[in-house]
């Protein structure tokens, strides 16, 4: 066992001063090499690589919070967009008052009507505020009230004049292409 140690160290100990010489016959050449490191350590550090390095780390982290508040508002956008789907498809399936005036012809017909006869009672409130506005008693007869005149110069009795004309049109040119 002493035999086995004794020439483990020895091959150790000549293998220490093979590597030894070889440092000694290359230690100009390892000088060379560090100085070389040396330079270039200085120059990395000269053009600023370590703040290169950092001002990228901050783009970055920019660059990946803008993803996420992109992804956020993209998430938003699709959900708006489902719900704007949804109320479409409502729409067009009839639900709803919107709905069913898109749908129902009557409806739109009457509602047409209505707004047609309230924008004509205001007309007529604008030109004569004293027949809505007066409380007069009749006593026996006296005191009658004149009959409606209508305003055919008012521009809103001619606006009036031509919805009429455009639904009658409609619906003569509907009879006839049923007619057909």
């Amino acid at each position: 066992l002493l035999d086995a140690t004794a020439s483990s160290m020895t091959q150790t100990m000549q293998n220490a001063a093979i590597f030894s010489q070889a440092l000694s016959s290359n230690k100009d050449e390892i000088g060379h090499i560090l100085n070389n490191l040396d330079t270039l350590s200085r120059q990395l550090k000269d053009a600023g690589i370590d703040q290169s390095a950092h001002k990228a780390g901050e783009a970055l982290d920019t660059l990946t919070a803008n993803i996420s508040n992109l992804r956020y508002t993209l998430n938003a956008a699709e959900r708006t967009i489902s719900r704007v789907d949804t109320l479409a498809q409502n729409l067009v399936n009839g639900k709803g008052i919107a709905g069913k005036m898109l749908t129902d012809e009557q409806l739109a017909e009457d509602l047409e009507r209505t707004i047609r006869h309230t924008q004509l009672l205001l007309q007529d409130f604008r030109l004569n505020p004293k027949r809505y506005t007066t409380v007069k008693l009749k006593v026996f007869g006296k005191n009658k009230t004149k009959g409606y005149a209508t305003p055919f110069d008012d521009p809103i009795y001619q606006m009036q004049v031509d919805s009429l004309e455009r639904a009658l049109g409609k619906r003569l040119r509907e009879q006839d292409g049923k007619g057909n």
